[in-house]
């Protein structure tokens, strides 16, 4: 957005809208598929993810997989074998998942004690070294600080959510939104900008969370109400289109030319900064493969930018470790 609000003030406006974050608060409502199979409305289940499947280009059985394991894993902790079996009939029925398989990895195992799972990930690290923690980070801070720990625990919920309704809620709930609402007040205010956020309108947040699931998803169509608020404003392609434009592409034009003198900058005069939380030796490696000519993976452009933009704020406040 900086470049953006540059040319904003440029052109004389004081007061810029955006879509913040139209996605969450609309919501897409791809959770009613777990709605679904939790009220065991398995004909509905099928009819909506092959919809979805078709409108947006996801297999139906990731969808299975994604959406109606969750109902899986509660009814094999609370116990209720019988509606289990039922649901495990349907998904083997209609998506020709093998039982066994669903029996063993999302029956029998979510009744395993979550400090048995523990151990386990953890004697399964020490034999695979394998880690949730990003390649990026120190492997010494991270150790230090727990960070593995803490990712667990943040990731784990004490109930799954299993209506649409409290799926948009959590979300909605989420530390990111004060986040991202401070960031882009800093990128606007340095252009003397101020930034108003239709999407976050407490009525409209009242509203979207209140709307029926079938409001969300329906028909395979994610933010139905959307779409249909839409008609006759927007051209039939744009209401009715699955995706959206990936701004990929763009990320990497900035970070390889438009500030390709900073990026270069900071690998090679200012890494160690930051070598006490990052492992530069890795920054390193995808700074050459990300120069080298090839082609390159949005997954080490995203790498780098947090290396820079950590090492950067280290630099001009002068914090140390």
């Amino acid at each position: 957005p900086w470049r953006l609000n540059q040319a904003a003030q440029q052109a004389g406006m004081r007061i810029v809208l955006d879509g913040l974050d139209g996605d969450n608060v609309v919501f897409h409502g791809v959770s009613r598929l777990t709605e679904l199979a939790h009220q065991g409305q398995w004909e509905a289940f099928v009819q909506e993810a092959e919809a979805f499947s078709e409108n947006f280009g996801n297999s139906p059985q990731s969808l299975v997989k994604n959406y109606s394991i969750l109902h899986l894993k509660t009814l094999a902790k609370q116990f209720r074998w019988i509606a289990f079996a039922k649901a495990v009939h349907q998904i083997h029925k209609r998506f020709g998942i093998s039982r066994k398989h669903l029996l063993l990895n999302h029956g029998l195992k979510a009744l395993v004690p979550e400090a048995i799972k523990q151990l386990w990930r953890k004697w399964g690290r020490k034999d695979k070294s394998g880690s949730s923690v990003a390649p990026l980070v120190n492997s010494n801070f991270a150790e230090r600080i727990g960070i593995d720990q803490r990712i667990h625990a943040l990731g784990k919920s004490d109930q799954p959510s299993l209506t649409v309704r409290e799926d948009h809620w959590r979300n909605l709930t989420q530390g990111i939104f004060p986040l991202i609402l401070e960031q882009l007040d800093r990128y606007n205010a340095a252009f003397s900008l101020e930034a108003r956020h239709p999407f976050m309108d407490k009525r409209l947040l009242e509203f979207c969370l209140a709307l029926p699931s079938e409001q969300k998803l329906y028909q395979g169509w994610s933010r139905m109400v959307l779409r249909r608020g839409m008609a006759d404003i927007l051209p039939k392609a744009v209401q009715w289109r699955g995706g959206k434009a990936h701004m990929g592409p763009n990320f990497i034009h900035g970070l390889l030319t438009l500030n390709r003198q900073v990026f270069d900058d900071v690998i090679l005069n200012k890494l160690e900064l930051i070598e006490g939380y990052v492992d530069t030796d890795f920054l390193r490696q995808v700074h050459r493969r990300m120069t080298s000519g090839g082609r390159v993976r949005e997954k080490d452009c995203m790498t780098v930018w947090q290396g820079i933009i950590l090492a950067l704020w280290l630099d001009r406040t002068q914090v140390t470790p």
